[in-house]
C-alpha cells in the first residue's frame, strides 16, 4: 500500500493497494475508487470504476460522505506490511453527531479479500435508524445465481469475478442489477455511544467458477483455530474468528518473571491446530494478537516453527502500537496502544489438520539480541502514516524510518546505541536518540527538495537475525527511480544499519545538490558532535572540530573519498538538550562499503564527500552533518545514469563505561583506543571480510550470501568483526540444516540455541520457491587480528 505521489505535495491524495489478486487506487479526498482491476485477467484496469456511496440514511434518504477532512492524518494507517493493508478514515464531515475518532471507513485489504466497513458511534440521537454502504461493479459483469446472503458477478468476457457478502450477521445486503446495498438497521433511532457497523466483504478472483465454492464454504464454516501455550507457561488461548478484519486471532499472554535478565531470554511457545473440515483448500488469516498490555513491546520477533521446531519460513508481519496520546491529548482513538499483531495467511488442504508452532522473543534468540523491524502504528502519537522500527534486542527503537518524509522530512530519524546505560547507570532501558540520517536528499535549481514518491515496502525479512526491508520509489514525475534496502543483524556489540541504495535515471535532470546519504539529516539531527575523523582501510586520514553552531562551516569544499573502504566517524557528541538527564548519548559514522556508478556516461566517478552546518527543521540542535554526494561540478544528471552504493550506519557508545553488553572483544577495544574514531576503522577494516568459496556461489559479502549447489556450502572467511549475518540460499528444504566450522582437523558443529533451533532465521523466497537460512557468526579474534576460519553447511538426512 502506498500514496500514489508524495503527502508532502498538494492535492490529489490517492492511495493505492496491489495484491497478487487484485488492485486499487482510492480517492481519499473524494472518497470514491479511481481504479480496480482483478490481476492476472485480459481487462486491465477498467475504465468504469467500482462507485461506492455510504454515509447515514435519514427518512429513508440516503445523504453520503463526499469528502474528507482532507487532513492525512484523518486517513489513518493501522496496518501494512506482507499482508495486510488497513486504514480507518475518520472525522468524515458529513457524519455530524458522531464520535470523530471513532467513525469512519475502513479499508480492510487481504491479498485476496478486501473489506469496506461503516462504523457509527453517535454522540447524540440520531434521526435516522439505517446506516448504508452502497458498492456498484462495472457494468462488463454480469449478476451470476448465487446462494442466500450473497452476490456474484462474472465479466461478461472473462473467467474473473467478484464474490460479495456482508460483513457483519445484521446486515442486510440487497441488489438491483449490478448496485449492491449493505444495510443495517436498528429497531430505534441510532443512540449515543453504541456501536452500528455494516460493509461487504468482497473477494476479486481470477476463476469465479473454480474459487467459489471455496470462498463461501471458508466465510459460512469458518476454519476451527485451537491454541495453547506451553511456554513459559503453560495455559490454553483463547481463539475468535472476526469476519469484518478477516481474522482467526489467538489471543497472547504476557507471562513474565519480573526479573530483565531472566526475561530477556523468554520466549512464548503458542503450539496451535488448524481444521479444514471443508471439501475444498481454504485460506486462513492468522492474528496472534496481544492487546492492551504487550511486554518489551519495541523489539517482538514472531516466528512459525514446525512441529518439530524447524523454523518453516512462512513469515509474520509485524505490526503493533504503543501510542497512548497525541500531540493534541487526545486518547480516544480507535487504534490507540498498545497493542501487538502478529499477522500470517496459510492455505490449508480440504479434509485435513495441521498442527503448528508460533514461537516469539522480545529480546534474545539463542541468547543473543534479535533483530527485528516492524511496522509501528502511530495512532495515538500524531501523523498517523507510515512510520518502520526496528530493533536489537527489546529495549528501544535502534532504527526508524519514515519513507514517506512526513513529520521531519528525512528518509531516517531516531538512531541508538545500543547496550548503553542511562545516566543514573541503569541497564536495559531506552538509549539516546542521535537521528537522523537521510537517503537520495535532492534539492532543486528553482524550489526546495524533490519529494519521494510512490514510496512502495516490500518487508522480505522481519527477524531474528537479519531483517531486510526494501523501500522504492521516484523523484521529479519519474525522472529518477529509486530503492534502498535497510538491514539489522542480530547482534551484541553496537548498532549497525546496511543500506544499499540503487538509483537510476531516466530523464536528464538539473539541480542544485544530490546527496546520496547524510549524516545527520538536513531537517533532523540529534547527533551533536564535537569532532570528526576520516579515513579508511589503512587507517586515520584526518581529523577536525566539527561545526556545531550557526555559523557557516569553515571549508565548504566537496572533496573526494579515497581508498577502497572509506568510512567517517563523529563523536564527543553530548546529548541534545531536550534529551538531558534522560539518556546518554552515542557516537556515530558511516562507511562506504561499495560504490559503481555512471554519472554524465562517465563509469565509476569516485564518491564525494561534504561537511555543512545545518540548522533547518524544529529537531535537535545546530550540526555540523557528513555528506555522501557527487564531485562539485556536477549539477545534472543524463539518462542512463545511476549509482549503486552500500553504506553501513554504526552507532558506539559514548564512552567505554557506558556499553554493559556481553562482548568481550568490543569491551577490550572500547578501553584499549585513546582515539574514539579508532573504532571506525575496527569496524571498517575488520568487516572487510574476503570470502573464498569452495562449494557455492558467493553473491554478497557483507552481510555474506552464498547459494548453495544441491543443499551444500563450502566456504573459507578471513576476518570479521562481532556477529556476522551469513545467508544460504537455494535449499530445498527448511528442515535440519547444520553449519560446521573447523577447529584444527575437525568438524565441528555450531550450536548456540537456548530452547533447541532458535538460533537461525528461515525465509521462503516465493520466486524460487527454495528456503534461505540466515545464522550470525562471531567472527571475533584475539586482538582483532583477521583469523582464517572455514566453514560447511549441509542439510542432513531425516
Amino acid at each position: 500500500m502506498w500514496w500514489k505521489n508524495s503527502i508532502r505535495t498538494e492535492s490529489p491524495l490517492i492511495f493505492a493497494v496491489r495484491t497478487n489478486k487484485y488492485a486499487f487506487e482510492f480517492d481519499y479526498e473524494k472518497l470514491t475508487f479511481n481504479s480496480f482491476s482483478i490481476a492476472n485477467t485480459n481487462t486491465g484496469v477498467t475504465n468504469e470504476p467500482p462507485r461506492i456511496s455510504f454515509g447515514i440514511e435519514t427518512y429513508g434518504k440516503l445523504y453520503p460522505c463526499t469528502h474528507s477532512s482532507l487532513r492525512t492524518e484523518d486517513c489513518q494507517l493501522i496496518h501494512t506490511g506482507r499482508f495486510l493493508q488497513h486504514r480507518f478514515i475518520n472525522w468524515i464531515p458529513e457524519l455530524t453527531g458522531c464520535d470523530p475518532y471513532n467513525s469512519g471507513l475502513e479499508i480492510i485489504s487481504w491479498n485476496d479479500r478486501l473489506t469496506l466497513s461503516l462504523r457509527i458511534i453517535p454522540t447524540v440521537i440520531q434521526r435516522s435508524n439505517a446506516i448504508v454502504i452502497k458498492y456498484s461493479i462495472p457494468s462488463t459483469y454480469i449478476k451470476q445465481t448465487s446462494p442466500e446472503g450473497w452476490a456474484v458477478y462474472k465479466h461478461m468476457a472473462g473467467t474473473d469475478g467478484y464474490i460479495i457478502t456482508g460483513s457483519t450477521d445484521n446486515t442486510f445486503l440487497s441488489f438491483s442489477g449490478n448496485n449492491i446495498e449493505a444495510r443495517l438497521h436498528s429497531d430505534q433511532k441510532l443512540q449515543p455511544g453504541q456501536l452500528y457497523q455494516t460493509g461487504l466483504i468482497i473477494y476479486p478472483v481470477e476463476n469465479l467458477e473454480k474459487e467459489l465454492v471455496g470462498i463461501i464454504n471458508q466465510e459460512t464454516n469458518p476454519l476451527k483455530v485451537t491454541a495453547i501455550q506451553t511456554d513459559p507457561v503453560s495455559s490454553s488461548l483463547e481463539t475468535q474468528y472476526d469476519p469484518v478484519i478477516g481474522w482467526h486471532s489467538i489471543q497472547l499472554r504476557n507471562d513474565i518473571s519480573g526479573n530483565i535478565t531472566k526475561d530477556n531470554d523468554r520466549m512464548e511457545r503458542i503450539k496451535f491446530t488448524i481444521e479444514n473440515d471443508n471439501p475444498k483448500e481454504a485460506t486462513i488469516r492468522l492474528n496472534f494478537s496481544k492487546e492492551k498490555e504487550v511486554y518489551a513491546v519495541p523489539g517482538i520477533s514472531g516466528i512459525i516453527r514446525d512441529k518439530e521446531g524447524f523454523p518453516t519460513g512462512i513469515p509474520i508481519q509485524l505490526s503493533k502500537n504503543w501510542h497512548t496520546t497525541d500531540f493534541n491529548n487526545y486518547d480516544s482513538h480507535l487504534y490507540k496502544g498498545p497493542w501487538f499483531h502478529g499477522l500470517s495467511v496459510l492455505q490449508i488442504p480440504a479434509k485435513s489438520k495441521i498442527t503448528l508452532e508460533y514461537s516469539s522473543v522480545n529480546a534474545h534468540w539463542g541468547g543473543i539480541p534479535a533483530a527485528s523491524h516492524a511496522q509501528l502504528c502511530l495512532v495515538g502519537w500524531g501523523s498517523n502514516q507510515q512510520w518502520d522500527q526496528s530493533a536489537i534486542g527489546a529495549w528501544g527503537e535502534s532504527i526508524c524510518y519514515e519513507p514517506d518524509l512526513d513529520q521531519a522530512s528525512a528518509a531516517v530519524l531516531d538512531i541508538r546505541p545500543l547496550l548503553v546505560i542511562d545516566p543514573k547507570g541503569k541497564q536495559w532501558n531506552w538509549t539516546g536518540n542521535v537521528g537522523g540520517a537521510d537517503i537520495l536528499y535532492l534539492k532543486q535549481n528553482k524550489g526546495g527538495r524533490a519529494w519521494h514518491t510512490e514510496m512502495k515496502t516490500d518487508y522480505k525479512r522481519y527477524c531474528p537475525n537479519l531483517t531486510e526491508v526494501i523501500y522504492s520509489g521516484n523523484m521529479l514525475d519519474n525522472k529518477i527511480e529509486f530503492q534502498y534496502s535497510t538491514s539489522i543483524t542480530r547482534s551484541d556489540d553496537i548498532n549497525r544499519g546496511i543500506y544499499k541504495i540503487q538509483m537510476k535515471v531516466n530523464e536528464d535532470v538539473e539541480f542544485e545538490k544530490l546527496d546520496i546519504f547524510q549524516l545527520g539529516a538536513t531537517t533532523y539531527h540529534y547527533g551533536f558532535s564535537k569532532e570528526i575523523a576520516l579515513g579508511n582501510e589503512n587507517g586515520l586520514i584526518k581529523k577536525w572540530k566539527a561545526n556545531n553552531n550557526t555559523n557557516s562551516v569553515y571549508d565548504k569544499s566537496i572533496k573526494p573519498f579515497n581508498g577502497n573502504t572509506p568510512w567517517v566517524f563523529l563523536y564527543d557528541s553530548p546529548i541534545s538538550k531536550d534529551q538531558e538527564g534522560r539518556f546518554i548519548s552515542g557516537n556515530r559514522g558511516f562507511i562506504v562499503r561499495s560504490w559503481k556508478s555512471v554519472i554524465k556516461g562517465k563509469n565509476n566517478i569516485r564518491p564525494h564527500w561534504h561537511e555543512y552546518n545545518t540548522t533547518e527543521g524544529n529537531h535537535g540542535d545546530p550540526c555540523s552533518i557528513i555528506t555522501v554526494t557527487l564531485p562539485e561540478t556536477c549539477r545534472s544528471l543524463s539518462a542512463g545514469d545511476y549509482i549503486e552504493a552500500e553504506i553501513e550506519l554504526i552507532v558506539t557508545p559514548l564512552e567505554s563505561s557506558d556499553y554493559y553488553g556481553p562482548n568481550v572483544n568490543f569491551k577490550k577495544a572500547l578501553s584499549k583506543f585513546t582515539s574514539k574514531w579508532a573504532l571506525a576503522y575496527r569496524e571498517a577494516k575488520g568487516n572487510n571480510i574476503i570470502i573464498t568459496p569452495l562449494t557455492g556461489i558467493v553473491k554478497a559479502s557483507y552481510p555474506i550470501v552464498i547459494s548453495a549447489v544441491n543443499n551444500v556450502v563450502h566456504f573459507k572467511t578471513k576476518g570479521g568483526i562481532g556477529y556476522v549475518p551469513i545467508t544460504i540460499q537455494e535449499l530445498s528444504t527448511y528442515k535440519n540444516p547444520v553449519l560446521y566450522i573447523k577447529e584444527g582437523k575437525q568438524w565441528v558443529q555450531m550450536d548456540q540455541s537456548k530452547y533447541g533451533n532458535d538460533y537461525w532465521q528461515t525465509d521462503f523466497n516465493p520466486i524460487s520457491g527454495t528456503w534461505e537460512i540466515t545464522y550470525n557468526i562471531n567472527m571475533d579474534s584475539p586482538g582483532d587480528k583477521a583469523m582464517e576460519r572455514e566453514y560447511k553447511f549441509e542439510i542432513k538426512d531425516n
